[in-house]
């Protein structure tokens, strides 16, 4: 993927994560990577993401890695005891 489309996919991935909050207490951004966030880390909500890993998440989803890349990287971006993330940051909340 170019630049140009990196930035052009952010930029509008920007604009639908500003939707405000719909009936399903859901925001969009939530919305677009809680259908498939279950086929890469299972058990995990939406709610409990920040805006920055939703994004991420949502770029790595429809990115053209194989699906094994997809579902570790979604895991580290989410964190947790066992990936690098939690390794680095243990007990900084």
């Amino acid at each position: 993927m170019t630049m140009n489309k990196l930035m052009i996919l952010s930029m509008c991935l920007g604009l639908l994560m500003t939707v405000p909050v719909q009936a399903s207490g859901l925001t969009q951004a939530q919305r677009l990577v809680a259908h498939d966030l279950k086929n890469y880390a299972p058990g995990t909500d939406p709610k409990s993401l920040t805006r920055a890993q939703l994004d991420h998440i949502y770029l790595i989803m429809h990115s053209r890695r194989t699906e094994s890349d997809k579902r570790n990287l979604i895991k580290s971006a989410i964190g947790g005891p066992n990936t690098l993330r939690g390794l680095l940051f243990k007990g900084q909340n």
